[in-house]
């Protein structure tokens, strides 16, 4: 057995057979994000990164051929606020999630991340993964966020109070702008120095993105440079994917915002909401339902199968707009965060110590 790092989309079609393989068995096990992609389509999808702007890094646990594990580090490389931040995630076959592969490949990651110069380490687990689970909580980590996953099938849409609510807010918010944009016109305003979009967008999202409950252990954005607006938007416009932006402005000022993302493809199956905010001053007008209401309506045109949303447990607005709105608890995923050096503390790992796989 051993921990190599390869580039998925770079790698052999023997290997890329193995990874669905084994990509489909944690599916089956551990998922409950409806039907995977055809092995085609996933295959297609695995030979195009998409993660612009964000660098993970891959290892794989392999014994005779047969992919056991694969951890994955990921840091951005545009979000100039959390640059002190990797992401882990591990995967691991069923039948061997207490044999120690976990572990090592925490620790292989965990060196990564060390020489790469991070000094906090973020790992999601769901919340069906029980073994998982066990081990993360003896890790010197904290619980720092926990989100409820939430599905609307489409045939569960309830087109009456869909509708009412729609007319309803229409009437209420006589006097508001609703703008609606893809993801080229968009980012492309973003970019247009000659237009003022980039700034009072900037505006809106450093007034609301410390706004609604938060954990207490959950780490509070800091404000978002001009800088790093216009560079993600620059890494957006590579990413083959389309996004659906819906805007309420009062005059010139935005007051409200939700967005959604979803393949650019002949049938779309999932997609996946983004972030709907209100500014302070301007909730409990029914904003944010109307925003997610316009979304649906928008998407409905489109045609997809369902629609995946995230909330943080401690957000009962939201969390109460979207069980109106349909949509069903699907699993919870944990967030446990914490400091590098604790972590190398507790695996007896040397900070200077190269890890084994190379940077």
């Amino acid at each position: 057995m051993e921990i190599v790092e390869r580039v998925i989309s770079q790698e052999t079609d023997k290997f890329m057979d193995e990874f669905l393989d084994f990509q489909e068995i944690i599916h089956n096990n551990y998922s409950s994000e409806g039907e995977l992609l055809s092995r085609e389509d996933r295959r297609h999808k695995l030979r195009i990164p998409v993660r612009e702007g964000r660098i993970t890094r891959q290892l794989y646990c392999v014994q005779d051929g047969r992919i056991l594990g694969r951890g994955l580090l990921d840091y951005s490389t545009i979000d100039l606020n959390n640059t002190e931040y990797a992401e882990l995630e591990i995967d691991v076959l069923p039948d061997h999630e207490n044999t120690g592969i976990v572990s090592e490949i925490i620790k292989e990651l965990l060196l990564i991340a060390n020489r790469l110069g991070k000094s906090k380490i973020e790992i999601w687990v769901k919340s069906n993964n029980t073994d998982r689970l066990e081990l993360i909580k003896k890790l010197p980590l904290n619980l720092s966020r926990t989100e409820i996953n939430n599905r609307l099938y489409r045939n569960d849409i309830n087109f009456d109070y869909i509708n009412s609510k729609y007319n309803e807010f229409s009437e209420k918010l006589v006097g508001y702008d609703l703008v609606i944009m893809n993801k080229f016109d968009y980012d492309t305003n973003i970019l247009n120095d000659d237009l003022d979009f980039a700034e009072v967008l900037l505006d809106f999202i450093n007034d609301v993105q410390n706004l609604g409950p938060m954990e207490e252990s959950e780490r509070a954005d800091r404000e978002m440079s001009m800088d790093t607006l216009k560079v993600r938007a620059q890494h957006s416009l590579k990413i083959n994917n389309n996004r659906l932006n819906v805007l309420l402005y009062d005059g010139t000022m935005i007051v409200g915002r939700s967005h959604v993302k979803y393949p650019i493809t002949d049938t779309i199956i999932q997609v996946n909401t983004g972030f709907t905010a209100v500014r302070k001053a301007y909730q409990g007008k029914g904003i944010a339902t109307y925003l997610k209401i316009v979304v649906l309506k928008e998407l409905l045109k489109l045609g997809f199968e369902y629609l995946d949303t995230e909330n943080s447990k401690v957000n009962a607005a939201m969390l109460k707009i979207n069980t109106n709105l349909g949509f069903r608890k699907n699993y919870l995923n944990y967030e446990y965060s914490g400091n590098l050096e604790d972590m190398m503390k507790y695996y007896n790992l040397n900070q200077s110590e190269p890890n084994h796989v190379g940077l």
